[in-house]
C-alpha cells in the first residue's frame, strides 16, 4: 500500500466544528447560499466598504444578488475558504460553484435531503471524509445535547461566553429564566453556572470546555480578587431608583428604539467580574479532567479586532494552570510561530491546526510547518501530562487527501488535523481501561463517557 492510500484509509478525529442540527439542516435552505458560509467574509472584504445608507448585498434575494454574490465570488475564489467550496460543490454535487449553476445547485442539495439529514450527515462525514468522531461547537443546556439532534459519532464542548463577557442585568436576568433559579449574589451566579455545567456533563455528550472570548475581548487574564468582582457584579446589577428592567423575552417583540434602556459599564469596568468567572470555569474543567479549547488566531467575519488573537497573552493562564490540559486553536495564524513556541515550552498545551488550511492555504507549504516538525515533540501515552503535540507528522498529508475532497465537499472545513488510531498508543488514549491514566484529552470521566475505537 502507498503511503497516500495508507494515510487516505485512516479514520480521523475532528476536534472542531460548527455543524447544524438535523432539524435545523432539514429546514436550512437548499441554495447555493448554503455552501457559502464563512466565506461570505472575504465576498464582503473584495466589494471594498459600502457608501453611507448604502449595503454591500442586495435587500432581497433574486437575480440581483446573485449577480453581485457571483461577481465578489470571482474575486475571491483564490482563498481557502472558497477553494473549499468549490471542491464542495464539484465533489458532492458534481456541479461548479457558477453562477450559470445557482439554480441547478439548489435542486441537487434538496436532493441529497430526500433520504434525511441524517443520512445526509453520516453519509458526507463518516463514509465519505472518514470522520470517526467530532466535537462540535457547542452547548450550554442539557437540551443541547439531545440524540435527537445529531448523530452518536458527534459529541460537543459546553461554552457560554456570553456569561463569561456579561455586559449587564439582562443577561442575569436570562440566565435566571434558562437555569430557573434567582440570582441575587455573585455566589447565585457561580452556583448557577457550575450546576449548569454539571447537567451537560452527566449527558455523557460534552467532551471539553471552550473558550471563545478573542471575539469580545482580549486573552489576558487578570488574577481579581472575590471581593472586587462582587463589587463589579452589584454594580452590573444595581438600578436606580425609577428605573425598570424588561426581561429579555419581554422585549424580543418591541420595536427598536421601544426598548428601556439597561445600564452597562465599561469593558474596564467589567474585567475584574469576566477574570473572576474564567478562572471559576478553568478550574472546573481542571477538576472534571477535562480541556480547555481556546480559540486563538484568525476571527470569522470582517472587521474584527485582531489585536485579541495573538495567543502569547495566554502566557499567564497556561502558568498558573498547569495541571489542565489546553487545546490552542486554527494554528493561531498568524501567530503561528509564537503558538509553535508555546507548545514546545509548556506540557500542559496542545496546539490544534483546525481550519488553518482554509485561514490561509499557503501555510502547508511555509517554514513554519517545517519549524513545528523540527522543535516540537510528540505524544507518549506512557504517562498522562506527557509533552505533546496533537497531530502526527503523518497525519498531516490527510489534510489534501481526506479534509479538502471528505468533509469540505458540503462547507464543512474543520477536520485540518487528524488524530489518527492505527497507532497502539493513540489506540490505548481512547480505550475505556486506560483514558483517565494517559495524556488523551477528550475524555468524559465524570460521565463516563470515552471515545469508541474505530471499528
Amino acid at each position: 500500500m502507498s503511503i497516500r492510500d495508507f494515510i487516505f484509509n485512516l479514520p480521523l478525529f475532528d476536534d472542531h466544528e460548527h455543524l447544524f442540527s438535523l432539524p435545523v439542516l432539514e429546514s436550512d435552505e437548499d441554495s447555493y447560499r448554503a455552501f457559502a458560509g464563512y466565506a461570505t467574509a472575504d465576498l464582503n472584504v473584495s466589494l471594498g466598504p459600502a457608501k453611507p445608507g448604502e449595503a454591500v448585498f442586495p435587500a432581497e434575494f433574486g437575480p440581483e444578488y446573485d449577480r453581485v454574490f457571483f461577481s465578489a465570488w470571482e474575486k475571491s475564489r483564490n482563498t481557502g475558504y472558497c477553494r473549499a467550496i468549490e471542491r464542495a460543490c464539484r465533489d458532492v454535487l458534481d456541479l461548479e460553484y457558477t453562477l450559470e449553476n445557482a439554480e441547478k445547485i439548489g435542486d441537487k442539495l434538496a436532493e441529497l435531503k430526500r433520504d434525511g439529514t441524517r443520512k445526509l450527515m453520516e453519509g458526507v462525514l463518516r463514509q465519505r471524509a472518514g470522520i470517526h468522531q467530532i466535537i462540535n461547537d457547542s452547548v450550554n443546556t442539557p437540551e443541547q445535547t439531545g440524540q435527537s439532534l445529531f448523530p452518536p459519532f458527534i459529541h460537543t464542548n459546553y461554552r457560554d461566553d456570553q456569561l463569561l463577557v456579561a455586559l449587564n442585568r439582562d443577561t442575569i436576568l436570562e440566565r435566571e429564566a434558562r437555569w430557573k433559579r434567582s440570582i441575587l449574589t455573585l455566589d447565585d451566579l457561580v452556583n448557577g453556572f457550575m450546576e449548569s455545567i454539571t447537567k451537560c456533563l452527566d449527558t455523557a455528550r460534552v467532551t471539553s470546555f471552550k473558550i471563545g472570548l478573542a471575539y469580545n475581548r482580549d486573552l489576558e487574564f487578570g488574577y481579581p480578587s472575590k471581593s472586587e468582582a462582587e463589587r463589579v457584579f452589584n454594580r452590573m446589577m444595581h438600578l436606580e431608583p425609577g428605573e425598570k428592567v424588561l426581561r429579555w423575552y419581554e422585549r424580543m417583540d418591541m420595536e427598536s428604539g421601544e426598548d428601556i434602556a439597561i445600564p452597562v459599564l465599561s469593558g474596564t469596568e467589567l474585567r475584574p467580574l469576566h477574570d473572576y468567572l474564567v478562572h471559576v470555569y478553568v478550574q472546573r474543567a481542571s477538576d472534571e479532567g477535562l480541556p480547555v479549547q481556546i480559540h486563538t488566531g484568525y476571527l470569522a467575519g470582517i472587521q474584527r479586532d485582531l489585536r485579541n488573537i495573538n495567543p502569547m497573552q495566554l502566557v499567564p493562564l497556561l502558568l498558573r494552570y498547569q495541571r489542565t490540559r489546553f487545546d490552542l486553536f486554527h494554528a493561531g495564524w498568524p501567530y503561528t510561530e509564537e503558538l509553535g513556541t508555546i507548545g514546545k515550552n509548556y506540557p500542559n498545551v496542545w496546539l490544534s491546526l483546525c481550519w488553518a488550511w482554509t485561514m490561509n492555504p499557503s501555510l502547508w507549504s511555509g517554514p513554519w510547518i517545517r519549524g513545528w516538525t523540527a522543535c516540537l515533540t510528540t505524544k507518549s501515552s506512557d504517562s498522562a501530562g506527557t509533552r505533546s503535540i496533537p497531530w502526527q507528522p503523518m497525519a498531516m498529508p490527510c489534510r489534501p487527501g481526506r479534509a479538502l475532497p471528505g468533509c469540505s465537499r458540503i462547507g464543512w472545513p474543520g477536520v485540518t488535523w487528524m488524530r489518527t488510531w492505527h497507532e497502539r498508543r493513540q489506540k490505548r488514549c481512547f480505550s475505556p481501561t486506560d483514558a483517565s491514566s494517559t495524556g488523551c484529552r477528550y475524555p468524559n470521566r465524570r460521565a463516563g463517557f470515552v471515545f469508541p475505537e474505530p471499528e
